[in-house]
């Protein structure tokens, strides 16, 4: 992300906010602080989706549209996608279920560009750094389930996702998340 956020704010001279989810905002990072405490173990799915929804409510209203008002770059570290594929997909919960209770929650706000880092769950498991949070402590298998998940995503909704190979060095992974953003920085796009 820093990458990113360094060649769009030197390179091509965009106002970018970075934030994350869950969080962003005061009010979802204390939010974040629930979903990802380790001793909250045995929390629901259903406690699980609505609170991801809810914090993504508070973080769209206070950080997510006044930067889009303004006409910045968002890059934000998970989102909607990421309920699909760990709630909606790998909790069992449902993907429309998911998808309408987080459409809901953010006015329908969906990304323009989603920049999937496909990597094998047990590779991403080993780059890890510090004490792993509530999610990150399930087990290999639940991970696997999420990034089976993510690449039905990516095969359901193609013209939003790209899919870049995050087995190589980081400047591998940047050059090709430099050229899925392009298109989108044209000046000519039309938004729709």
């Amino acid at each position: 992300m820093k990458l990113l956020y360094d060649w769009l704010t030197k390179e091509q001279g965009k106002d970018v906010v970075v934030t994350r989810e869950p969080g962003g905002a005061p009010i979802a990072e204390r939010i974040r602080h629930i979903l990802l405490d380790p001793q909250n173990k045995g929390m629901d799915p259903k406690t699980e989706a609505l609170l991801y929804a809810a914090g993504r409510a508070q973080h769209v209203s206070d950080t997510v549209r006044p930067a889009l008002e303004r006409d910045a770059v968002v890059i934000c570290d998970r989102y909607i996608d990421s309920s699909l594929a760990y709630q909606g997909l790998a909790r069992g919960l449902g993907e429309d279920d998911v998808l309408h209770l987080n459409e809901w929650a953010t006015d329908e706000l969906l990304p323009d560009l989603v920049i999937l880092l496909h990597l094998e769950a047990e590779r991403g498991l080993e780059r890890l750094e510090g004490d792993p949070d509530r999610m990150e402590s399930e087990d290999v298998s639940f991970h696997r389930k999420v990034g089976e998940a993510y690449v039905h995503l990516a095969r359901e909704y193609p013209s939003r996702f790209a899919v870049v190979d995050a087995s190589g060095t980081k400047e591998q992974v940047h050059t090709q998340v430099r050229a899925a953003v392009l298109p989108f920085l044209a000046p000519d796009r039309v938004e729709t």
